[in-house]
This record gives C-alpha cells, sequence and structure tokens, in this order.
C-alpha cells in the first residue's frame, strides 16, 4: 500500500512539473491558449495512462482505480492553487494595496502575473469535470469491466 502510494504521487506530481511551465504566458506558438490546453490534457492523459497501467491487476477494482485517477486531478489541482494562484495573488493584493495606500503604479510584472494566475484557474477549473467523473465512477460507472471488480 505504502509503496503505491509513493508511486502515485510520484506520478501526480511529475504530472503537475510538467504542466507547470505550459501555465506561464509564452510567446511564439506556446502563446496560443488552445496549444497549452491541448498539452495540459496530453499530459493528463499520460498520468492517468500510467496510473491504470502500474495498478490495473486482477486485485484492482474500478473504485480503486478511478479514485486513484480523480485523486490524481484533485491533486494537480490543489498543487496548482497552492503554487500558482494563491502565490501570484498574494503578490498582486500586496501590490494593489501598496498602490492604493502610495499612489504608486503596479509594476510592469503584475500583468504578466495576473494573466499566468487566470490560466491557472482555468486549468484547475477545467480539470474539475474529469475529477468529479472518475470520484463519481468509483461506485457508479463500471468503466473498466474484466479487470479484476
Amino acid at each position: 500500500m505504502v509503496k503505491w502510494l509513493g508511486a502515485w504521487f510520484v506520478v501526480w506530481i511529475m504530472a503537475f512539473v510538467l504542466i507547470y511551465p505550459l501555465q506561464m504566458p509564452h510567446k511564439g506558438i506556446l502563446g496560443n491558449g488552445w496549444m497549452r490546453c491541448i498539452g495540459i490534457a496530453v499530459i493528463v492523459v499520460a498520468a492517468s495512462w500510467i496510473d491504470l497501467e502500474w495498478y490495473a491487476n486482477p486485485r484492482s477494482s474500478n473504485a480503486h482505480l478511478a479514485i486513484g485517477i480523480g485523486g490524481g486531478l484533485g491533486l494537480l489541482m490543489l498543487l496548482n492553487t497552492w503554487c500558482v494562484v494563491w502565490r501570484v495573488q498574494k503578490k498582486m493584493i500586496a501590490w494593489t494595496r501598496a498602490a492604493a495606500e502610495q499612489g504608486a503604479a503596479m509594476p510592469a510584472e503584475a500583468e504578466r502575473l495576473a494573466a499566468w494566475s487566470y490560466f491557472a484557474s482555468r486549468t484547475g477549473f477545467w480539470l474539475s469535470f474529469p475529477m468529479l467523473f472518475f470520484m463519481a465512477a468509483a461506485e457508479h460507472y463500471p468503466f473498466l469491466i474484466g479487470m479484476g471488480n
């Protein structure tokens, strides 16, 4: 159990490490939001596939595998909120407060950080739909028939 949980964390944390730079504002081909969304979707599908491949065995149940994927998506959302959105919002609040109190302009970096936070928030929003599906599928949708239900 502990070995499985450690490997599960590694898979989903690596997925976050790969998603993290895709959420930053870019120029060129990665400046297109759709290209970044496709990249994030590929990473999430790959992490889900790895999760299923490594842990699908005769003892695995639909609930176990579905919760593994749903929980992984939830972990991605948590890390995204803590490592990107929350950190950026703290800076933006401090800068806004300083600008209001001192009459100073917002730093030039504020626009880039706001765009980064916005995209990261949208990523979490869109990841919430498959996360909810997999959490509900654990008991209500046997999508892995024949894998040891």
